[in-house]
């Protein structure tokens, strides 16, 4: 008979007789099936034989501990109830304190060594029956159920637990609702840091793009000035090429100037001599001229 956690508490009100015997068989030999207490309710659980209660027993409320020294020798657990045994003596150890030496859950829980042990651990914290934070350099285990452990004489009555049990219960049950808290306000405080590392993170991002957009502003700044403004030598006439440059060109417009000058004299002075010789010749026509005016009368008078 297959059986699983959702499905064991509709089974135990069907089941009766030997079909109730062998759906808590199944029950125990299930390896994810850990509360069982549906079935330490049920009436049926007196007519059980001791075979199948003293297992049922053990994984309801006993340890490994019970197991290996209170058990008839001839009744063996399975591999798996074995197992499943293990792991709930975790949660009784949780129950009892948070803190344990890798020598008392060895001893506790029957393994063979330190590797054995963390596997035994993280199994448990893998099925939900323990929040485990592993210590491996000191050797040490912090504990915290996740799950109550059930008193063990619930299984062997079949009937209603008593004040004790119910008391215990409850201390168990607050215990776990103890825990809880605790897990939730550790879940909290990771969550907030989460939240606190990714605020800054986001600040420190924003901070360097703002940064990266001021230094390319800047540095478009100052290729636009380079690019639009005057060229070097231009701007300061004092440097070398440029007063190099200044100094022969005014050097040229004195030598064109001087030349021009001279071309303009030498030119007025041709043109004096000029018009003097047009005077002298004016001059020395009008000489003959009257000249031959002089003969002429003189001719007549003759």
């Amino acid at each position: 008979m297959s059986v699983t956690q959702v499905t064991l508490p509709l089974l135990v009100g069907q089941a009766h007789g030997p079909a109730f015997a062998r759906l808590v068989q199944s029950a125990i030999d299930a390896p994810d099936v850990y509360d069982l207490t549906s079935l330490a309710h049920s009436p049926e659980l007196a007519q059980l034989d001791s075979a199948i209660r003293t297992p049922l027993q053990l994984l309801l409320g006993g340890t490994y501990t019970d197991y290996a020294r209170g058990m008839p020798s001839d009744l063996t657990l399975s591999a798996t109830a074995l197992e499943k045994l293990r792991r709930l003596t975790l949660v009784t150890l949780a129950g009892q304190s948070s803190k344990h030496t890798y020598v008392a859950v060895i001893e506790a829980t029957g393994v063979e060594d330190s590797a054995a042990l963390e596997k035994l651990l993280i199994d448990a914290a893998y099925d939900g029956l323990v929040d485990v934070r592993i210590n491996a350099r000191d050797e040490n285990v912090t504990l915290a159920a996740l799950q109550p452990r059930h008193a063990s004489s619930m299984a062997l009555s079949g009937n209603s637990p008593s004040t004790d049990t119910l008391s215990s219960i409850v201390a168990a049950l607050d215990g776990w609702q103890a825990q809880c808290s605790r897990i939730a306000a550790d879940l909290d405080a990771q969550v907030n840091a989460i939240y606190e590392s990714v605020r800054h993170r986001k600040l420190d991002e924003h901070r360097h793009v703002q940064a990266v957009a001021t230094a390319k502003a800047g540095a478009n700044g100052l290729s636009s000035v380079g690019l639009g403004g005057p060229r070097a030598g231009a701007a300061n006439p004092g440097s070398i090429p440029g007063a190099g440059q200044s100094i022969g060109t005014g050097s040229s417009a004195a030598d064109s100037s001087l030349s021009r000058s001279k071309r303009a004299k030498a030119t007025s002075s041709s043109d004096h001599s000029d018009e003097g010789e047009v005077e002298g010749q004016a001059s020395a026509g009008e000489g003959a001229c009257a000249a031959g005016r002089k003969r002429k009368s003189s001719v007549r008078r003759q």
